[in-house]
């Protein structure tokens, strides 16, 4: 009977464990704001997209990628920001979001990019 009741809590435990893990996984990514948001400047060494249009940059001696979701499809055109920001050092604002699927945030989502002044994509609300 003991026996019983222990693996009842056990498989209420692991079901609560795995339910809250899924629910993390899968909240979205927060509208930015000027509250959520963090930043970084660096030289961009790299900007490709993707077949899911999205468009990642990366920045020498950072691990760390940042992308635009969907950039593509928002009529970002890549050779624009490819003759403007490669090799150039930028300031780019993401938003700061954990997720279990990303534990140690090695990829951004972007909400804007800025370069001498000059912003080449936002999407903060204030």
């Amino acid at each position: 009977m003991k026996n019983q009741s222990l693996k009842s809590s056990l498989k209420i435990t692991v079901f609560l464990f795995l339910g809250s893990f899924i629910l993390l996984a899968l909240r979205p990514i927060p509208q930015p704001t000027d509250n959520n948001c963090a930043f970084i400047q660096g030289s961009i060494s790299q900007i490709v997209s993707t077949p899911e249009k999205d468009i990642f940059f990366e920045l020498q001696n950072q691990e760390s990628k940042y992308y635009i979701n969907r950039g593509l499809e928002l009529d970002l055109d890549i050779d624009d920001l490819k003759s403007n920001l490669l090799h150039k050092t930028v300031k780019i604002v993401y938003v700061d979001h954990w997720s279990p699927l990303d534990p140690f945030k090695s990829t951004q989502s972007i909400a804007q990019i800025e370069h001498s002044g000059e912003i080449f994509f936002s999407r903060i609300t204030d």
